[in-house]
């Protein structure tokens, strides 16, 4: 009987033993994820600044038909600025694929309007997945999703 008790505390011991490394382990591994984000936290401060001021400019220029409109011309300056400056330092390749899509209509602004104003939809969305608030793609059959919305009114 003696023998089965001191047998039963061993195991006890073991056990408690596993489990504050277990637990040891499980918090080690919190405190790493912990501090990778926060290593990140400039970076995506960052990104989020910068697809804020893509966003409102692209807006601008997709809903703009006149080239000459004031808004329009202070909304490309924005652009092209971002665009050669901060962008292609935190974008990622959806967002990188559509805006370079959209620059190549700012720079021929004769092309459809309506295009130019659903990629800025399309910029926007990506750029939430960009920052993991959404799915990277529009809902299938969404304006953004396709080229044939009517303009707006």
């Amino acid at each position: 009987m003696d023998l089965a008790i001191k047998g039963a505390g061993g195991v006890l011991a073991l056990g408690g033993t596993l489990i504050a490394v277990l637990r040891y382990l499980d918090d080690r591994s919190k405190a790493i994820e912990t501090s990778a984000l926060e290593a990140r936290k400039p970076f995506l401060e960052r990104r989020q600044s910068v697809y804020v001021e893509l966003v409102q400019t692209t807006a601008v220029l997709g809903t703009i038909e006149n080239r000459d409109d004031p808004a329009a011309i202070e909304a490309a300056r924005r652009f092209w600025a971002v665009f050669w400056g901060m962008l292609p330092l935190v974008t990622d390749e959806a967002v990188s694929r559509l805006v370079d899509e959209f620059s190549e209509l700012v720079a021929d602004w004769n092309t459809d309007w309506i295009r130019r104003r659903n990629l800025s939809m399309d910029i926007a969305r990506a750029c939430r997945a960009s920052m993991g608030f959404d799915p990277p793609l529009p809902p299938a059959g969404s304006v953004a999703s396709r080229g044939d919305a009517r303009p707006m009114r």
